[in-house]
């Protein structure tokens, strides 16, 4: 009866590992995709920038 007890205890544990392994796996996900937004935001920036001083050296 008590290994039984234990081995639910432990099911129950991996169970919250796996639920905090896949929140951490969304939230990488979207910090990933908050990098790409403003890698992007970035790189229109500095090319309107480039666009702009190339324009103002002609």
């Amino acid at each position: 009866m008590y290994r039984a007890k234990q081995n639910f205890q432990k099911i129950d544990q991996l169970k919250q590992l796996l639920k905090r392994k896949k929140e951490n796996e969304d939230m990488l996900i979207k910090e990933v995709e908050a990098i790409e937004i403003i890698f992007d935001n970035v790189k229109a920036s500095l090319s309107a920038n480039f666009e702009k001083a190339t324009l103002s050296y002609n």
